[in-house]
């Protein structure tokens, strides 16, 4: 079969990073799968729809055609409506079916839910759904109402694929709900991790954290400064404990940049918590260093509103770094019984979490079930799924 990605998510970000090791969420999502597909399933040929970085891709990913498309006009306004509705139902309606039809593309998967899906090509078309998120918390994203409308609108179109793949359970719940999907066209298909992860410390490791200036002992977040993430408990979850252990540090590892807003926001929550000097922010880390910086912290903290798989806690279990998170969305789904549970609203349980963090002989319990858990998840078992999704819709040319 010939098999076609909306890969312009990725290239966008591989423009931006210029390093497969820098990315994240949709983009960690795009790249491990595509990579694992093409050279695990070299009976299908693979496209990748990408409308910048294409030499960089080429050269990441080089087992697959990289096809270059025109890039979308930007609106000004962020979030815009009218934006949305240009992009998906005017520009990518005109863009895409002749590259299908050049290509003889069988099936056409998109990446995100942050899509308009294009029916009626002649290619069966797949979406990979991480999370509604913005569907269950609107006004966390949207502050204009017709926004709202426009999104709602494009999560229904997301129903009309011919398979939708989920991160999790949780996150198939939603689609049938929010996008009124039929039950058998749903699947969950976990999400694997790095399997260069590894609890074993290495000899570099001081010297990794010296170079971020990381000071132990430390607790650790590890994502994009977003609403979703619950930065504000966060950081009043770690005043309250850092009251009576006001040794420890707290590390935010992640793309400051994401938002304006939000960083602010999160530099004026720590200044008032009186925290400032105490935080440290080393921006993105790549994987190579990451798994050090996992290793090194005494939890990972991360009691975010709602995840729709939830790397992060993993990528920490296969570090030997326990992991203090919220007991919402997906998280006790993939995590199960290898963490320490908190409620996300209530800043005085995340400080009871980051205590609990601290015992040793909770610690000694945690650390093996997370390692054990880990172990669980692997991107060969999710290219292995995915290709019986295709073979399920696609005809072979």
């Amino acid at each position: 079969m010939n098999i076609a990605f909306d890969a312009r998510y990725l290239s966008m970000v591989i423009a931006h990073r210029a390093n497969p090791e820098m990315l994240m969420g949709i983009g960690s999502y795009s790249y491990h799968l595509i990579k694992r597909l093409s050279e695990d399933f070299t009976g299908d040929r693979y496209f990748l729809i990408c409308d910048t970085a294409q030499e960089q891709i080429a050269k990441i990913l080089p087992k697959t055609t990289v096809i270059g498309v025109p890039m979308a006009p930007q609106f000004r306004v962020a979030n815009s409506a009218f934006g949305r509705l240009y992009r998906g139902m005017v520009f990518d309606r005109a863009v895409l079916p002749p590259v299908l039809k050049k290509h003889k593309i069988d099936v056409l998967h998109y990446l995100s839910q942050d899509a308009f899906i294009q029916m009626g090509t002649g290619s069966a078309v797949a979406v990979t759904v991480h999370d509604l998120a913005i569907s269950r918390y609107p006004q966390l994203v949207f502050k204009a109402k017709s926004a709202i409308k426009v999104w709602n609108y494009q999560t229904k179109r997301l129903g009309r694929a011919d398979f939708i793949i989920t991160d999790s359970e949780a996150s198939r719940t939603d689609v049938l709900k929010y996008c009124q999907a039929r039950p058998e066209r749903v699947s969950t298909v976990y999400c694997g991790k790095d399997e260069s992860l590894s609890p074993e410390p290495r000899s570099d490791d001081r010297m990794t954290l010296e170079g971020y200036g990381i000071r132990t002992p430390y607790f650790l977040h590890v994502g994009g400064i977003q609403a979703s993430k619950n930065m504000d408990n966060l950081v009043r979850g770690f005043a309250l404990f850092s009251r009576e252990h006001p040794e420890y540090h707290l590390v935010v590892a992640g793309e400051l940049g994401f938002s304006a807003r939000e960083k602010t926001q999160l530099q004026q929550g720590l200044s008032e918590s009186g925290l400032s000097e105490k935080t440290i922010m080393p921006g993105f880390i790549g994987q190579k260093d990451l798994a050090a910086v996992y290793r090194g912290a005494q939890a990972l903290v991360h009691p975010s509103w709602y995840e729709g798989f939830g790397l992060t806690p993993l990528e920490a279990a296969a570090c030997g770094c326990p992991a203090v998170i919220s007991d919402r969305g997906s998280l006790p789904e993939v995590m199960g019984a290898a963490a320490i549970y908190v409620d996300p609203a209530d800043p005085a349980s995340i400080a009871g979490g980051l205590k609990k963090a601290c015992l040793r002989e909770l610690r000694e319990k945690i650390i093996p079930l997370g390692l054990a858990q880990a172990a669980r998840f692997s991107w060969d078992q999710t290219a292995r799924q995915v290709n019986e999704i295709y073979k399920s819709i696609g005809t072979a040319t």
